[in-house]
């Protein structure tokens, strides 16, 4: 594995990243009060825009619910740097994760020890019907 710098949030191209074999994840939380996700989104899609490669190296995951980091009634736990390196390391690109609302969350009251999946943008959740505590009930779309 290659150390490779941070990419240059204000290139949405990327190409030196990708070239050099790069390759991250982003996410970030729906309810965040500080930063708008907005911004991300439109981020993403300038760099999809840009380089027609992007999903080669790139994976945007918006998390619902999720404020500025843990907490609240939200499923943010998720194992995005075993993705990561799955990525890198075997080249399986993350595709659908799975979410769990944190069993010690006292926010998350009754979904505590639920799952979601976690879909990558511009996918979102839908549930398909049956147990709406486990992940496999639901479906991207």
């Amino acid at each position: 594995m290659q150390l490779i710098a941070a990419p240059n949030w204000n290139n949405s191209y990327l190409t030196d990243f990708a070239d050099a074999g790069g390759k991250f994840i982003l996410y970030h939380g729906s309810a965040d009060p500080i930063f708008s996700m907005k911004n991300l989104e439109d981020w993403h899609n300038k760099l999809h825009s840009n380089n027609a490669d992007a999903a080669s190296f790139e994976r945007y995951y918006p998390i619902p619910g999720m404020p500025h980091g843990q907490g609240v009634n939200s499923a943010d736990q998720i194992d995005l740097l075993g993705a990561l390196i799955d990525w890198v390391e075997k080249d399986q690109a993350p595709g659908v994760l799975e979410a769990t609302f944190r069993a010690d969350n006292a926010e998350a009251g009754a979904n505590a020890g639920s799952t979601r999946p976690l879909c990558p943008y511009p996918l979102v959740a839908h549930f398909n019907g049956g147990d709406a505590k486990q992940a496999s009930n639901f479906s991207c779309k």
